[in-house]
Order: structure tokens, then sequence, then C-alpha cells
């Protein structure tokens, strides 16, 4: 099979996939009847403030050429690799050109892909405390929106502010140690799970060591510090997001030990989730996209492509899986 394309437009060439006259990519009737996307990110959170087209995501660009056989992050260049740190900077801020990745448009992606609804997650950094928005945009479109908030594990008023949040509607809390400047590990997180044990909350870590980003932040990022915080607590869902990126192996290796984690797929290739699969079966795998960072149809032809002539198991990482823990 092919794995190399032009860009991701020319992923309509798969039988998922169909495009309308304007370019929007369809997902085709019949294919899947449920999906939940269990990664997804807004840089503005106010529907009603969207901005008009063209819409452009923060990467891959739209005429980037992609290769779906390895991690997505390995599609970009150097010169790409600076634009999209600069890109998720202005996205975290919710400033400049990023504002157009809105809750408008993620629901337009939404409904282009027929996907039910999505965990849209905060990042608290640069003191940027962007928990409310994503609460406040969630109320707005329950039937579309999860939210997942995020603290900084280093804030004194931790306790208070989650009080807070769950009172106005989190489901989950992200937590991205390279980003936060924390080890997964560090009593710092290890606040942040107790937390979220009181509150029987499930956990989202990024997890892994992404190519896009510095080099310095690779040291938070360890596998074996995740591996020693998902032993010390096992009574709520821990989920590890991209599934531990170009050390899905160790990452696989966690969740075969413990059954409380899960492994959330964006930007895993075909083969490696049929590897996956094949290791420690179907029932705690989440379909993600990563969204905007990249656009859905590239993970969603990921997984759709894993599990060809395997519905059961479309269906679990597609839907089942995610509508259960959330």
């Amino acid at each position: 099979m092919n794995t190399k394309f032009k860009n991701v437009a020319a992923l309509t060439s798969l039988k998922y996939f169909t495009a309308t006259k304007d370019g929007s990519i369809l997902l085709r009737s019949g294919i899947v009847d449920h999906i939940i996307d269990s990664h997804t990110h807004i840089g503005l959170g106010l529907l009603e403030n969207s901005l008009p087209e063209p819409t452009k995501y923060v990467f891959p660009l739209n005429d980037a050429a992609i290769d779906i056989s390895h991690y997505s992050a390995h599609d970009f260049d150097a010169k790409l690799v600076r634009r999209a740190r600069m890109e998720t900077l202005k996205a975290v801020l919710a400033r400049g050109r990023n504002y157009h990745c809105s809750a408008s448009h993620l629901v337009r992606e939404l409904k282009n892909l027929r996907i039910d609804r999505a965990v849209v997650l905060a990042v608290d950094i640069f003191g940027k405390i962007n928990s409310s928005m994503v609460l406040a945009t969630a109320s707005k479109q329950p039937k579309h929106f999860i939210p997942f908030i995020s603290l900084h594990p280093r804030k004194q008023n931790n306790e208070q502010l989650m009080k807070h949040y769950v009172e106005r509607g989190a489901r989950g809390i992200k937590i991205h140690p390279p980003m936060q400047l924390v080890r997964p590990n560090s009593r710092y997180v290890c606040s942040m799970m107790k937390l979220a044990t009181e509150y029987h909350l499930p956990v989202l870590f990024h997890c892994g060591f992404t190519p896009l980003s510095p080099k310095f932040q690779k040291r938070f990022s360890n596998m074996e510090d995740y591996k020693k915080v998902v032993s010390l607590y096992k009574d709520i869902p821990i989920i590890l997001g991209h599934s531990g990126i170009d050390e899905w192996e160790e990452a696989l290796a966690i969740a075969k030990q413990y059954d409380h984690v899960y492994l959330e797929l964006s930007g895993q290739p075909s083969q490696v989730i049929q590897k996956i699969i094949k290791t420690i079966g179907d029932d705690r795998l989440l379909f993600g996209s990563d969204w905007p960072y990249y656009p859905t149809t590239l993970p969603l032809a990921k997984v759709l492509l894993a599990t060809e002539g395997k519905e059961k198991s479309r269906e679990k990482i597609l839907y089942t899986n995610a509508s259960h823990l959330f």
C-alpha cells in the first residue's frame, strides 16, 4: 500500500473519504456509526468569535507532504518545526493567526467527519490559565465538547481551583510535563494525581518526546517516570497521550502491566496501532486527533487503516471505549 501522500487533501484517494467543491474533507457514510475524539485543543474558546476563512491548521500546512507510515511529527522539516513551535505558543495564548482554531471551527471539523463529541484539553502554562475558557466553551456546546481542565502542578491554590472547576463541569485533567516543566513522577504532579483521585477524574498525560519540541524538554518525558506515577495511582484511569510518540513500545509495556492505563493513539501509524492491538487488545485504546495541530483526517485515516476488516475493534477505538470512560 502507498503510504506517501502529496498533502492531507490527497487522503481522499482512500475509500473512507470524499471532498466537497470547496476542499473540505468528509467521512463517507457507512464507515462508522459513532466517533469520539479524545484529544483536541482550541485556540479561542467562544463560539461566536470565530474568524472567517481561509482556515489553516497549525501543522502540517495544507500543502505539506505526509507519510502515514511514521509518527506524524516526522513529516516536518526544520523550517516547519520552527513554525510549529511558534504556532503552538500562539495557540496556547489564543493570539494571532490561531484565533481561527476556535470552537466553531472544531465543531465544523466534527460534523464533516461524523464525530459525535471531542475531549477539549486545557493546558496551563506561561501563566495562561485556559481551563475557564474550555469550561465556558463546553457549557455552550455540551453535546459536542467534553472539557478536561489543567492545573499547573506548581500553583499554590490548586485544591480550590480543582473544586471550582469540578463544580463547573470538569470531566478530566490534562497534565503536560514537558510544557509545564515538571517530571511526571515529581511531587508536584503527584499532588495533581491525588486531587484527580479525590474527584474520580481520569488523567490524560502528554506522553513521549516529540521532535517538534525543544530538546531541553526531553528530560521531562522520561518513560520510567511515567511508569512510576502509574504504579502509584491505580484508582483512576490514566491515559498516555500519543501512546508515547516514538517510545510507543515503552508506553505499551506500561499499559500491558497496568490495566488502569489507556493508550491514546494520535499521531501513531497504522502498523504501530496494529501491534498495540495484538499485544493488549482493543479495550483500552482511544482515538485522538490532536486537532488543530493535525487535521483530524490524518489520524482518523490511520485508525481506519489499522482496523480494516476488524469492525469490533474499530468501534471500540473510535467510540465505545471513550464513551465508557468519559
